[in-house]
């Protein structure tokens, strides 16, 4: 008699998915459900997750209370072009957990991985403009910043410096976001996103 573990899906490492694909830019959509189903990768070995102190935490938590989603904003997977999933900057313990009790699906923050192949000259001219400009920005706020904390106390009495400094923290927040906007709209132009995407987050 055959072992039901030859047939047990296996996970892989991300990594090793992410390697197929090259050099990349990911792009956030946001919090959002996902098919358990459709997540075949871990960033961490599970021999190294499924028996350690944080998985039995887990577990004891979802035997008292079930299984919750109050913070899936710590539960990062990473949609890969072909539509399946793979745990990103943390997650490990859940996405592993919510296969082995069987979870049809999870709420989590989803990044789009874009391979920049996809990428046009334009493409390229219009990401290096906006990284440029973004540490430019963001210098500048870190210099104003440093200026007003040297002042202690007495911040308060430079509101002429607050303000510029907020107008240059806001500037090189709206450069990144010009920036994952060319991500978004090649991922679009070759069919790893839908324009319609974003229709598919939750509100927290």
């Amino acid at each position: 008699m055959i072992s039901n573990l030859l047939f047990k899906k296996r996970w892989k490492k991300s990594e090793q998915l992410y390697k197929q694909y090259g050099v990349y830019e990911l792009y956030d959509i946001g919090a959002m459900w996902v098919d358990t189903a459709d997540i075949i990768g871990l960033s961490l070995r599970p021999k190294d997750i499924k028996g350690d102190e944080d998985m039995r935490y887990l577990k004891k938590s979802v035997k008292e209370r079930g299984w919750e989603n109050t913070h899936c904003m710590t539960l990062h997977l990473v949609r890969l072009p072909n539509g399946k999933f793979t745990v990103g900057s943390g997650g490990n313990h859940r996405t592993y957990l919510s296969r082995e009790i069987g979870l049809e699906r999870l709420k989590a923050l989803v990044s789009v991985l874009v391979p920049t192949k996809y990428l046009m000259d334009e493409d390229y001219a219009k990401i290096e403009y906006f990284t440029l400009k973004f540490h430019e920005y963001n210098d500048f706020a870190a210099k104003k910043n440093a200026f007003l904390n040297s002042k202690g106390v007495f911040r308060l009495y430079y509101p002429l410096e607050e303000a510029e400094f907020d107008r240059l923290c806001n500037l090189a927040d709206k450069m990144l976001d010009k920036r994952a906007e060319v991500i978004r709209n090649v991922a679009i132009r070759n069919g790893i996103m839908k324009d319609n995407d974003a229709e598919l987050k939750v509100q927290d």
